[in-house]
């Protein structure tokens, strides 16, 4: 009588180093990992690692469905490297409120070419929980366009990025700013102190076009209006919307220095 050998089924993938990890899913078909990240959320729990590189194609659907899976999880390394195809995918707020994300790694490697671009205040605060240089380690020689979308002024760490983000863009031509703080309320001095101590001349000789949108006239907000007026010599005109309220009399900005002598400041209310 032939004895048969009883066989375990055992888990081999899981163990693997994670660079071996790396050397198989990016041969396997785009459907494998998904199938792979689903069978690790049915046995495995938590995953602290997330890396997707250009091998892989996914949609924006499929992509923003795994940064909230993702966010759920707890992610504390989440990398996405080389993605020329996602350069108007929004990356959704969960991702920076993550609060066990420790390690967020973005190489887009057109960024330093791109010459239009859109950030949220949220993407802006998440940047500012660490050391916040006065300019970035890579200029955006070519960015003419930035748009910046519900800023706070409520957070130095926002108003740090932001600035520093501008005097790295030194061939800058338009600005947009919406500001999501819509109520009027209390602000840290330091703000004001930070702003007041600015000098942007010189990094901003081409901005021509600014939009401000949304802004209660705090004392943040108008230290930076004041920032960019004295900062910009090509300036040609200013639209400033003020969220509820009489708009900001022309009376006001006279007193205001400038650097530009035909900017042009238009005052809207909403």
């Amino acid at each position: 009588m032939v004895m048969m050998e009883k066989q375990t089924r055992t888990d081999r993938i899981s163990n693997l180093p994670w660079d071996v990890l790396d050397a198989i899913l990016v041969h396997l078909p785009l459907k494998m990992p998904q199938g792979l990240a689903s069978y690790q959320k049915n046995h495995s729990g938590p995953i602290e690692k997330f890396k997707l590189a250009a091998y892989c194609c996914p949609n924006h659907l499929d992509l923003d469905q795994w940064m909230h899976f993702l966010a759920e999880k707890g992610i504390k390394e989440f990398v996405l490297k080389e993605f020329y195809f996602i350069r108007r995918f929004k990356l959704p707020c969960c991702l920076f409120s993550c609060q066990q994300l420790r390690h967020l790694e973005l190489v887009l490697g057109c960024l330093s070419g791109v010459k239009r671009f859109s950030l949220s205040g949220h993407f802006l605060e998440f940047l500012g929980t660490s050391n916040v240089p006065e300019r970035l380690p890579e200029r955006f020689n070519r960015l003419m366009a930035l748009e910046l979308r519900e800023v706070s002024f409520k957070s130095l760490n926002e108003v740090m990025v932001f600035l520093a983000i501008l005097q790295s863009s030194p061939n800058l031509e338009e600005l947009s700013i919406s500001h999501r703080d819509l109520e009027v309320g209390s602000y840290d001095i330091p703000i004001v102190e930070f702003l007041k101590s600015r000098y942007l001349l010189g990094s901003l000789n081409h901005l021509q076009v600014v939009r401000i949108r949304g802004i209660m006239v705090s004392r943040p907000e108008w230290e930076l209006i004041k920032l960019i007026l004295a900062s910009s010599p090509a300036l040609k005109t200013m639209t400033i919307v003020k969220y509820r309220g009489s708009r900001i009399p022309e009376s006001v900005f006279l007193q205001v220095e400038r650097a530009s002598e035909n900017a042009k400041i238009i005052s809207l209310t909403l």
